[in-house]
């Protein structure tokens, strides 16, 4: 049964058993089995919008969260476009937002963690979208102050970061984290603007790249079938 809210792009929550879901585990184990020591606080991010970023940072956080006593917190920080509760099914939400508690030095991250286990077994820090200020609050030292705080609760911390190229917001946030990976969108993302993506970025914290959206391959149609053919009816 689907949870009630949550979007159909959260494919390791609604279809663990799919070859998608595998993918997204995939890039877990890769990430787990030999770059954990070169990160704690992971940015997804893509070279321009609608890429796919805000899917696999879902999507990851879920496949992390499997891990036996994983503690995993999912934080929205574009704030230009901020998609992670739309996606989740957690709008609109009546707390505080990143942005919020980033410009009020009384309130700190438990006052913007939402968990909801029923829906998601990961923690979420969302956002509202906002462009008037997008910039400064990703500068604010408050967000620095976040993460630190972030960093020292969870096991893993996955940030929805800004689109690379068209703004300096994801920039300014490489300094607080460890690593970024790179979404690119198939028959979408140009050469060009991945290389100036890359470029914008220091090389040793880009972790890797995930290619979203490509074409099915056979052995994913052939492991539907045999599922289904050894699912009991």
């Amino acid at each position: 049964m689907q949870p009630l809210g949550v979007g159909e792009r959260a494919v390791v929550l609604l279809r663990p058993a799919s070859w998608e879901a595998d993918r997204y585990r995939t890039v877990r184990r890769s990430l787990t089995h030999f770059d954990r020591e070169r990160w704690h606080i992971l940015a997804i991010a893509s070279p321009s919008a609608r890429e796919g970023k805000t899917t696999t940072a879902i999507n990851l956080a879920a496949a992390l969260a499997e891990l036996p006593g994983a503690s995993v917190l999912l934080v929205d920080a574009d704030f230009r476009c901020s998609a992670v509760a739309g996606a989740l099914g957690m709008e609109p939400f009546p707390g505080h937002d990143l942005g919020e508690v980033a410009s009020n030095g009384a309130l700190g991250l438990d006052d913007v963690v939402v968990r909801i286990p029923e829906l998601f077994p990961f923690a979420v820090v969302p956002s509202r979208s906002r462009t008037d200020a997008a910039h400064e609050i990703v500068e604010s030292p408050r967000i620095a102050e976040l993460l630190a705080a972030a960093r020292k609760t969870y096991d893993y911390v996955i940030v929805d970061a800004p689109p690379i190229v068209p703004m300096a917001d994801c920039r300014a946030l490489a300094p607080l984290c460890d690593g970024f990976l790179i979404v690119v969108r198939a028959h979408r993302t140009s050469h060009h603007l991945l290389g100036e993506a890359l470029s914008s970025l220091p090389p040793r914290q880009v972790l890797g790249l995930v290619l979203n959206e490509a074409d099915e391959p056979a052995w994913a149609r052939s492991h539907r079938y045999y599922s289904h053919y050894g699912r009991p009816h």
